[in-house]
């Protein structure tokens, strides 16, 4: 169901849950919520067992995930940029990062790259309960950027202690 207003829903549910991450932005009016651009690439690569994250001098932030059959290099963090097209030239940033930390990333031809939007949020993760005009229960948990997977279990914990206090005893 799409919406444009929370309003939409009064009376359809006693409580929402606003996880609609860039989407907040029109939902909610916040405009704090923005777009981070992030691209990736995910190479066949079994022989990497450890994960490395790292810093570089100049060209920023970058890792290595390995996952259950491939494994994810990093990456980007562009802010305001809607794009989620993968660049050639972030390909090349990416690579270059990764192999200065693991040289055999040089030679991996087989790959998936990948771009997409991380919902930024100026100020960090919003999540709160907000009772509205029309008093409408709404429990926001939205803002996570690029650490979605990282939060979710305590953000989820804690969105389920907040809907604990709003539901009669």
């Amino acid at each position: 169901m799409k919406i444009q207003s929370f309003s939409e829903l009064k009376g359809k549910a006693d409580i929402i849950i606003n996880c609609t991450g860039l989407g907040a932005r029109e939902l909610t009016g916040d405009l704090t919520i923005r777009p981070a651009r992030g691209q990736v690439i995910r190479v066949h690569a079994p022989w990497i067992k450890a994960m490395y994250y790292f810093e570089t001098v100049n060209e920023g932030v970058g890792y290595i995930i390995p996952q259950s059959d491939t494994v994810v290099l990093g990456g980007t963090f562009q802010l305001d940029d809607w794009n989620k097209t993968p660049t050639e030239q972030d390909t090349r940033h990416i690579r270059r990062m990764c192999a200065k930390i693991l040289p055999a990333l040089e030679q991996i031809q087989d790959c998936n790259i990948q771009a997409g939007l991380r919902p930024y949020r100026d100020g960090g993760v919003r999540l709160e309960h907000e009772r509205t005009i029309d008093e409408i229960d709404i429990v926001h948990c939205y803002g996570h950027s690029g650490a979605g997977v990282t939060l979710s279990w305590g953000c989820a914990k804690d969105v389920v202690e907040i809907v604990k206090t709003l539901l009669p005893v």
